[in-house]
């Protein structure tokens, strides 16, 4: 956190002018809402005040038995989870600096930034395939064997790997097809820069496919392909961009049917999945119900 708020105080010193645009705006204020409603989770309140909140009737017995030695309890925080609530706020809280930061630095910076990330994702799609390649779990897996048949990474979790390339996806498309560079000074660059790009983008398509999460794939190569309709149907596109974005479909598609196509297609059938929908819709349905019930206060963040 103080290295973000030096990182921010740094970028509003070096920026003389600040476009605030409303993706900008509205991305502070949601944050900003978030931190503040979680913070107001933290408030104490007392029993009684806690026992007249939506939802909370229930819990009257609960709370008696709390106000009792040996526990003792004088007040309760609107947030259930308290501990819960303090980390979720500290992760908004981190998101919105992180959002600041990026918003105040100068676009050089910020380029040279989107590039390291960049980069990132490109070394872990590769070190994901070697591992689907050479069947070797994750290193970072504490003796768990995680990653022995699937792209991981240096990550244990395979949704956390698979975001990580799903967020890339749709930069790497945009810089493939000549919409911007890591640089303001450099060009759309030569024939041969499209195509490394293109074969790095097909590299980390074939690896979020390797990856086997099922969420992270459907998301990242649904923003890929919005990315892609938004670079070839653009009047300005050239038949050579358009080449070069049909291309990159055609490699990813042919790395990721040699890797783990028919793996990820078969974690959409059998008994497995249908218990893991069975119960996303029993999560979704009880999450409603409480929404219901605690309305317009919540249950914290």
């Amino acid at each position: 956190m103080v290295c973000l708020a030096l990182s921010a105080v740094v970028a509003w010193s070096t920026t003389r002018r600040l476009d605030v645009t409303v993706g900008n705006a509205l991305y502070v204020c949601a944050m900003l809402g978030l931190v503040l409603i979680g913070l107001a989770s933290l408030v104490p309140l007392s029993p009684e005040a806690w026992l007249s909140l939506p939802g909370r009737a229930a819990y009257a017995e609960v709370v008696a038995a709390l106000r009792q030695p040996p526990i003792n309890v004088s007040s309760l925080s609107l947030s259930f989870d308290p501990v819960g609530a303090s980390y979720a706020t500290l992760a908004v809280l981190v998101a919105l600096s992180v959002g600041m930061v990026a918003i105040l630095l100068p676009a050089p910076l910020l380029l040279s930034v989107l590039a390291l990330f960049i980069g990132i994702a490109i070394a872990q799609a590769c070190l994901g395939l070697l591992q689907l390649v050479f069947g070797m779990p994750s290193f970072l897996a504490f003796d768990v064997p995680v990653g022995g048949n699937r792209a991981n990474g240096t990550f244990v979790n395979k949704n956390h790997y698979a975001t990580l390339l799903a967020m890339a996806l749709p930069l790497m498309v945009f810089r493939t097809a000549g919409q911007f560079t890591f640089s303001q000074k450099a060009t759309n660059g030569t024939p041969l820069a499209s195509v490394w790009w293109g074969v790095a983008t097909a590299t980390v398509a074939a690896a979020l496919v390797a990856s086997l999460s099922r969420a992270g794939s459907a998301a990242g190569f649904t923003v890929a392909v919005l990315a892609t309709l938004m670079c070839g149907l653009r009047k300005q596109a050239t038949t050579r961009q358009r080449v070069c974005l049909l291309g990159i479909a055609v490699m990813a598609f042919a790395l990721a049917s040699t890797s783990s196509l028919t793996l990820l297609l078969d974690s959409l059938k059998g008994a497995a999945f249908a218990d893991s929908a069975d119960g996303r819709k029993v999560l979704v349905r009880l999450s409603l119900i409480g929404a219901n019930l605690f309305f317009p206060v919540g249950s914290g963040l």
